[in-house]
């Protein structure tokens, strides 16, 4: 196992580019870091970050994960992101009602339940 950290640049990035996006900024709540960065150790020794952004309920459906707008805002964030010349990172999308109340019965329900039990509020 390796000892990982959060990368700053990273986190602040990631907030940046929620905030500034056109259908995220106007609904952002709050971005939480979690997997094993949040954790501090990994089998990897340069892991991606895993985000969730949580926004507000009366957000669009279309841009939580796996819906139709989220793909495109994911490949736009990691366009820029290896632009800015930073490790990859993983991010959902979840409504403040559905990080809530999930029914872990679907592979990024899963993963929701995964950033609940050791996600760290980064912003």
């Amino acid at each position: 196992m390796f000892s990982v950290q959060p990368d700053q640049a990273t986190i602040l990035f990631t907030r940046a580019f929620c905030l500034g996006h056109p259908h995220l900024g106007p609904f952002y709540v709050s971005l939480i870091l979690f997997g094993s960065r949040a954790r501090g150790q990994s089998r990897r020794e340069n892991p991606d970050h895993d985000f969730v952004c949580i926004v507000a309920d009366t957000a669009p459906e279309e841009i939580q994960t796996g819906r139709d707008l989220w793909l495109p805002m994911f490949e736009e964030l990691d366009r820029r992101r290896k632009i800015a010349a930073l490790g990859a990172v993983d991010l959902l999308v979840r409504k403040k009602s559905g990080w809530d109340a999930v029914l872990p019965n679907v592979a990024s329900e899963v993963l929701i339940e995964r950033a609940k039990a050791d996600g760290t509020q980064v912003a």
